[in-house]
């Protein structure tokens, strides 16, 4: 065919993406186009699987936002994200919840018991955040022993409710140390 805009000029390449739903694979499509004759423009396409590469993108954008010790979402990810929740709810007039948690003399627990000891009660805690919240809700680890629930579309007597059931579930917790203790800990949570 003939193309006027590259009939004086050299190679054109052409690179995209392209996600494949038959066989769930990345391709990198490179395109060149190259005058051949004054009427004649021969165009060589290559495809080249990069799905590899895009999962290691995608495991190391996970790796940035997520807490390494509870799998959590950071304070990266709160602070990445929290303007598009707040104006989302403002936008569609929706109420929003958000809890602050913080576990109590916590570092009279690390200083007795270890900090081994410390992690095991931040996993339990966090265990007990995601198994009392719903998929919807975004559930982050943005300090030591800090917690933050962002729940969507939850108004203030619904996140009073949620908080105090966390809360109850924490007192009750039996957390072992080794064989001989087992130590109880209790978390201060903010509503708002």
């Amino acid at each position: 065919c003939k193309i006027p805009q590259l009939q004086n000029t050299t190679n054109k390449k052409i690179t995209s993406e392209h996600f494949n739903e038959i066989n769930k694979t990345w391709y990198q499509i490179e395109e060149e186009l190259t005058p051949w004759s004054e009427d004649t423009i021969l165009k060589n396409t290559l495809l080249i699987d990069i799905s590899a590469e895009k999962k290691i993108q995608k495991n190391l954008r996970e790796l940035t936002i997520r807490d390494p010790l509870t799998n959590l979402y950071n304070r990266r990810h709160l602070i990445g994200i929290q303007n598009e929740i707040f104006l989302f709810a403002k936008r569609k007039k929706l109420p929003l919840c958000v809890l602050m948690i913080d576990i109590d003399a916590f570092k009279k627990i690390n200083d007795t018991y270890g900090h081994l000891c410390g992690d095991k009660i931040i996993k339990s805690l966090s265990k007990v955040l995601i198994e009392n919240t719903r998929g919807s809700d975004f559930v982050y680890r943005i300090g030591g022993e800090e917690f933050v629930i962002i729940f969507p579309d939850t108004n203030i007597k619904e996140g009073e409710r949620l908080a105090q059931k966390i809360r109850k579930v924490i007192e009750l917790l039996m957390n072992q140390v080794d064989e001989l203790n087992n130590i109880q800990f209790t978390i201060s949570i903010g509503v708002s």
